[in-house]
């Protein structure tokens, strides 16, 4: 049903708009929409923290979509932290 109907909307957007997509190159992912017990998740982090990558880790979260990006920005965040205390020791 869903692949009929996104064959339906592009039908629609070749005619409306004049471009063609192909309905057969989208993924269709299905989630269950089943609460999370994040406090038990956070447990099974900490615990695995030395056993598996922080990308890995980052992956149990159901919020985090993009890990990859998620790790990166913690480190730049990190870093930056880490240039403010220089610079704070440096003018004391």
């Amino acid at each position: 049903a869903i692949k009929q109907r996104l064959r339906n909307f592009f039908t629609y957007l070749h005619i409306k708009e004049g471009v063609q997509y192909d309905y057969r190159d989208i993924a269709v992912k299905f989630t269950r929409n089943l609460p999370t017990d994040l406090v038990g998740m956070a447990d099974v982090i900490v615990k695995l923290q030395q056993v598996v990558s922080q990308e890995t880790l980052l992956t149990l979260l159901p919020f985090v979509e993009n890990p990859k990006l998620e790790f990166n920005k913690f480190h730049a965040e990190q870093q930056r932290l880490a240039d403010v205390s220089k610079e704070k020791s440096n003018a004391e």
